[in-house]
């Protein structure tokens, strides 16, 4: 143990030496790091309050057992936070527990796994590596002491002021379940200070984002035309079916109205759908004694168009750092809605009916009303962001390391963009109305409502990063570590390319 010892203090030596970071570098070190050099002038505390720590009661610096002295001892499977004592015959169970009694006192941990999220808001020393089952001898050298948490929860959070030295301590954050969710095994605020000594820190796989919503139901229906009047019962004319009448956004997509059933050799034209802009449906024309001799049937109103998509979530949209955690890019929502579907035509009405005899001059039936068009679907939601899977994330801490791993996995993919919600149906067109069997005269049917457009689909939300070290700030001193980041997450899908998110960014350090 003394040679192990010896390497891991020159190479702290050389480290200070590398640094060149003045005083305030210095002082951190000391307090952080000394115990390992000159067990000696080991020290702990928290503001002015200096603890200091006997030689002996230093893992890496002393040969002799840890006496109960030295400190808080705690074993997640020998020991109990409501019995125990917090020595090495009486352990506490939890790391939250033994941190709250240690009172400035270095916390020795066996190697073993805690499941536990803890937010430390006081000066903290944490010894890890300890073979509880021989009589809690030090065994940092070659295993450690992991400390999980539960899926979408943060092993460990730095709180303003406090100071942290953890040693020998794999820090392990599991994967994130929640949609959009983040891994981030450490997360360090502003004004504190962190130092971690031949420790791993390791993030699992951000989530995928959450998916664009498609807004429910469906664009306004268009109403039906109304049907044409029975004919041949007498001589007075008969008006044709109403179209049906629907407005959308202040547009007048209302069906023709229907043609008349006449007492003449001629039935009336039937109405044109609206907006009367060429896409509407024409009215039918009417029979007649004369020429072409069948009325014809209202046209159909032609379909609404589709509206205009959301852009994906650019490469230059970073995402941000809060004390919540990570906050990434979604995509953007739809621009417009889907235009609505253009009314149907009125039918053709009849001409006068060949019975009864004489004197030959019942009016026809009337024609059937065209069905208004009906209105575009509302645009749909833009994806959410992919989740983060960042080993330590700092908002401004200052970090020290020695011998220390800091490993990513994936980012999580993008959210999809909303699909637009659907345009509402058509109205149908009115029926003709009947001719008591005098197949002399015939009016028509009124022509179908256009369908609305959907609207536009929601672009696809970013990637989420896979980093190291994620800060705001300075960039941290990154010596004393070996950083390796995973995949970056996929952007969520959107309407073609420009649709689609960014892939997220992969880096052993970014600033946010």
């Amino acid at each position: 143990m003394r040679n192990w010892s010896v390497r891991r203090c020159a190479a702290m030596v050389a480290w200070v030496a590398l640094v060149g970071c003045g005083t305030a570098c210095t002082n951190f070190y000391e307090e952080a790091y000394l115990s390992l050099t000159d067990p000696a002038l080991a020290t702990t505390g928290t503001g002015s309050t200096t603890t200091t720590i006997d030689p002996g009661c230093v893992p890496a610096g002393s040969d002799k057992p840890i006496a109960d002295t030295c400190g808080v001892f705690v074993s997640s499977s020998k020991g109990n936070d409501m019995t125990g004592e917090g020595t090495k015959e009486a352990p506490f169970a939890t790391l939250g527990k033994a941190l709250a009694s240690a009172n400035g006192q270095p916390v020795y941990a066996c190697a073993e796994t805690f499941t536990e999220a803890i937010t430390l808001e006081q000066d903290a020393t944490i010894y890890g590596g300890f073979d509880c089952a021989a009589e809690w001898t030090y065994a940092g050298e070659t295993t450690k002491t992991t400390w999980t948490a539960a899926a979408d929860e943060v092993p460990l959070y730095v709180v303003i002021g406090a100071r942290a030295t953890i040693q020998d301590v794999a820090l392990v954050a599991a994967d994130a379940t929640k949609a959009g969710g983040s891994s981030i095994a450490v997360i360090s605020q502003a004004g504190t200070q962190l130092a971690l000594s031949h420790c791993d820190v390791t993030a699992g796989n951000g989530a995928k984002g959450v998916e664009g919503e498609t807004p429910a139901g469906t664009g306004t229906v268009g109403a039906d035309g109304n049907d044409g009047k029975d004919g041949c019962l007498n001589i007075d004319d008969l008006t044709g079916g109403k179209g049906g009448q629907t407005t959308c956004d202040a547009i007048d997509v209302s069906g023709g109205l229907g043609g008349s059933g006449t007492s003449t050799s001629a039935g009336g034209p039937g109405g044109n759908g609206q907006p009367d802009d060429g896409t509407n449906g024409l009215g039918g024309l009417p029979q007649k004694e004369s020429g072409p001799s069948a009325c014809t049937n209202g046209g159909d109103g032609a379909a609404g168009l589709t509206g205009e998509p959301g852009a994906g979530a650019s490469s230059n949209a970073t995402g941000s750092l809060t004390p919540n955690g990570y906050t990434g890019a979604s995509g953007s929502d739809g621009t417009s809605g889907g235009t609505p579907g253009q009314g149907g035509g009125g039918g053709g009405g009849a001409k006068k009916c060949a019975m009864p005899m004489p004197p030959n001059n019942n009016a026809g039936p009337s024609a059937g009303g065209g069905g208004a068009g009906g209105c575009g679907g509302a645009p749909g939601k833009g994806g959410g962001p992919g989740g983060a899977s960042i080993a330590l994330m700092s908002l401004g801490a200052k970090l020290t390391f020695v011998s220390t791993t800091l490993t990513a996995k994936a980012g999580g993919q993008g959210g999809d963009g909303g699909a637009g919600q659907p345009g509402g149906d058509g109205g149908k067109g009115g029926k003709a109305g009947s001719n008591g069997g005098d197949m002399t005269s015939v009016a028509c049917a009124g022509g179908s409502g256009g369908k609305g457009g959907a609207g536009g689909r929601g672009g696809g939300g970013r990637g989420g990063p896979s980093v190291g070290i994620a800060y705001i700030g300075e960039a941290p001193d990154v010596k004393g570590a070996t950083i390796t980041p995973g995949t970056p997450g996929d952007g969520g899908a959107g309407d073609g390319a420009m649709g689609a998110g960014a892939m997220g960014a992969a880096a052993m350090t970014q600033q946010f």
